[in-house]
């Protein structure tokens, strides 16, 4: 797969997550419909946020790179991705409910720098 068919397919996800997410917030009413709703919410929420990301991330760095370079980037960034979204989501879902608080961030904040520190040691020891 090419870098523009990459990028264009993943941007297209996400303009379709979106405009799910733009329907949802809309039309949904989270005291009348209850958890489905919510669930709905924070579902294309996530998947917009990992699609934004992820878009920002391949296209920001992915400049004049090898093809085996430029697929470690791609999986870098989503990789990267998943992480800001699942923090930011997780973020909004204890501020929902009550628990956010400068101590549950730090270990939200902390767990990620954990993980991506973890993987970029695995990608390190597997390029040598």
């Amino acid at each position: 797969m090419t870098v523009s068919k990459y990028v264009g397919m993943l941007s297209l996800g996400t303009l379709i997550s979106g405009i799910g997410l733009i329907f949802i917030l809309f039309n949904f009413n989270p005291t009348e419909g209850g958890p489905l709703s919510i669930y709905s919410f924070y579902t294309t929420l996530g998947f917009f946020l990992v699609g934004f990301f992820t878009t920002i991330g391949t296209i920001w760095g992915g400049g004049e790179l090898s093809e085996k370079d430029l697929y470690r980037h791609f999986a870098r960034s989503l990789r990267q991705g998943l992480l800001l979204s699942g923090a930011m989501v997780l973020s909004l879902y204890l501020l929902a409910v009550d628990l956010f608080s400068l101590f549950t961030m730090t270990i939200v904040i902390s767990l990620v720098i954990f993980l991506e520190v973890v993987f970029l040691l695995s990608d390190a020891r597997q390029e040598k």
